[in-house]
């Protein structure tokens, strides 16, 4: 069970690397058409058109944050009732592996949430 949730963990920290390098990008395009907007050098219609890319990218990190929480809540269900053999010793690695893709989850959010953050201030 421990190495399955390690497994996870290293899927999650790649694809949280995917996210950041995304979000990353999200952020300086969500900048420039801002500035763009500012400028006048693009409409709203083409502001529009160039935040459904991003809009895209936020929902698909949406989705892996909610799969990834219930992949969370699954390895705590099972840890929960591996509690009830009190004397297995591995417990505390399995707490360590899932608050390890807790944090990871916890991150993407943080990344999500300025995504959302900083796309209101674009076009609300």
């Amino acid at each position: 069970m421990i190495a399955d949730v390690r497994a996870d963990n290293q899927k999650t920290e790649a694809l949280f690397q995917d996210a950041q390098t995304i979000a990353a990008a999200d952020k300086r395009k969500l900048d420039q058409i801002k500035r763009d907007l500012a400028a006048k050098r693009i409409s709203q219609e083409q502001a529009q058109k160039e935040l459904a890319a991003i809009d895209s990218n936020r929902q698909a990190l949406e989705a892996s944050i909610a799969s990834l929480t219930e992949r969370r809540n699954d390895w705590r269900q099972a840890a929960q009732e591996a509690r009830s053999d009190a004397n297995n010793p591995r417990l505390a690695q399995l707490d360590n592996e899932i608050d390890k893709l807790d944090k990871q989850i916890a991150l993407m959010q943080s990344e999500l949430d300025a995504i959302n953050a900083r796309r209101l201030t674009v076009v609300g």
